[in-house]
């Protein structure tokens, strides 16, 4: 969900989440259909799971993440780290990602767009989460 929330993924269902039955037990599957709807202005800029009730990603709060951990059983505190971790993490990869995409020749307008979101997005979150 952090993710998602992140990277403007507001097309993210729990559909699109799966898990496979290994050996060692229940583990998270790769991750498909994983994109940055956020910058495209014609899809909808509501997240398709509420977090804290919210929908709206500019309309997130602590307290918003904090019932989101709650509602799903996790500790609050632990859930907004791992929120403010990623949003920490997440602009340093996505602006390696930036260079290698470039290195190849792959880099396009739009990544810009994804790039300019993500920094938003991490910096607003981490503003947020980081009074704790």
């Amino acid at each position: 969900m952090a993710f998602d929330l992140l990277v403007g993924n507001h097309d993210a269902h729990g559909k699109n989440v799966s898990l496979l039955v290994t050996d060692q037990g229940l583990e998270l599957a790769p991750r498909y259909d994983v994109l940055s709807t956020a910058v495209y202005p014609e899809l909808s800029d509501r997240l398709a799971m509420k977090i804290g009730g919210k929908d709206r990603p500019e309309r997130i709060f602590r307290r918003h993440v904090e019932r989101f951990a709650a509602d799903a059983g996790l500790a609050p505190p632990q859930v907004s780290r791992r929120f403010a971790d990623l949003a920490g993490r997440l602009p340093g990869v996505v602006a390696a990602v930036r260079r290698d995409f470039a290195g190849r020749g792959l880099d396009r307008p739009i990544l810009d767009d994804v790039g300019a979101l993500v920094d938003r997005r991490c910096a607003r979150i981490a503003d947020i989460l980081t009074l704790m």
